[in-house]
């Protein structure tokens, strides 16, 4: 006797975690993970006009660069929170699964952005070369770097702090494009250095390398989440395994995939029992099998089990496959 159930169908018999549940703690994560990007787009914004007001009125290529990339930074945190809002909606006819991949898009939409701002200061790195400027800052430009990196470097530990405890990808991703502004702006301090010893050429060539680092860290981000999307298995079979051989009516498991993210994982997996168990003893043998999974793997958002006979005094067998 064979039967297939799902988180859906608890009825209070183990005490499983409902639906509302999850979708009520989802809905906070999201709330929490919107304010920190709202913080990070004051603060970036801020940012961006300073290094760019600077930047423009002294001809530096790699300030204005930088003040370029913090204007991404601003533009990433306005995308994450579009993402936000219509990943916070619940699950519908059309997105049954609901909506929280749109946080993943988001993180990814990051990363191109990235690229574009890599591919601007490239572009205009090169045009310099052709067309050569001097470079005239006073000491006003240096403060601005040296405060704006120190904002730049609150921004980016907190956001990645929040990140790891929100489990947002997409609040880890924001934060290693902002964290990029640290290191470029240590850049830029020496590029305004090298120009007032009389090195202005050397503006360009870290110009250059700005652009490099920024292709780096957006092929980076852009890989992590693309994983994601493309359900790649989040959880190791054997792990699932030593949870299932715990439940004593269990006596095997095979055909386990999990996908999504680490706080948002959809599994499914084929148990074996005893060929005398009838669909009520099956039942609760499921609801059991999935309380003890939703505690090893607190990011379980829905489990679907299906049950098959097995061999009297079989043993249990555990395969992956």
């Amino acid at each position: 006797k064979s039967v297939s159930t799902t988180k859906s169908m608890v009825d209070g018999a183990s005490g499983a975690v409902p639906q509302a549940a999850h979708a009520a703690g989802g809905t906070g994560r999201l709330k929490a993970v919107a304010r920190v990007l709202r913080l990070t787009l004051v603060l970036n914004a801020l940012v961006a006009v300073a290094k760019l007001v600077v930047g423009f009125g002294a001809g530096s290529l790699a300030l204005v660069a930088d003040g370029l990339h913090s204007v991404s930074d601003s533009s990433s945190n306005i995308l994450g929170l579009i993402a936000l809002r219509v990943a916070s909606q619940p699950p519908d006819a059309d997105h049954p699964y609901g909506h929280e991949k749109f946080e993943t898009f988001g993180a990814a939409a990051v990363a191109v952005l990235l690229f574009l701002g890599c591919w601007e200061i490239g572009k205009q790195a090169v045009a310099r070369v052709f067309s050569p400027s001097e470079v005239h800052i006073g000491s006003i430009g240096f403060w601005v770097v040296g405060v704006t990196m120190l904002i730049n470097l609150f921004t980016a530990i907190y956001e990645r702090r929040k990140g790891r405890i929100l489990h947002s990808e997409l609040l880890i991703a924001d934060s290693m494009h902002t964290h990029m502004d640290v290191w470029i702006s240590a850049s830029v301090l020496v590029s305004l250095a090298l120009g007032r010893l009389g090195y202005p050429a050397l503006d360009v060539v870290l110009a250059l390398g700005i652009s490099g680092v920024l292709a780096f860290a957006s092929f980076r981000i852009l890989w992590q989440n693309v994983t994601i999307l493309a359900d790649t298995s989040i959880l190791d079979p054997r792990k699932v395994i030593e949870v299932v051989r715990r439940v004593p009516a269990v006596t095997g498991c095979h055909k386990i995939r999990t996908r999504g993210r680490p706080h948002h994982i959809f599994m499914d997996l084929h148990i074996q029992v005893e060929r005398d168990t009838d669909t009520t003893q099956s039942h609760f043998i499921v609801h059991d099998l999935q309380d003890r999974l939703r505690t090893a793997f607190p990011g379980l958002a829905d489990i679907v089990i299906h049950t098959e006979p097995s061999d009297v005094g079989s043993g249990f067998s555990g395969d992956s496959i």
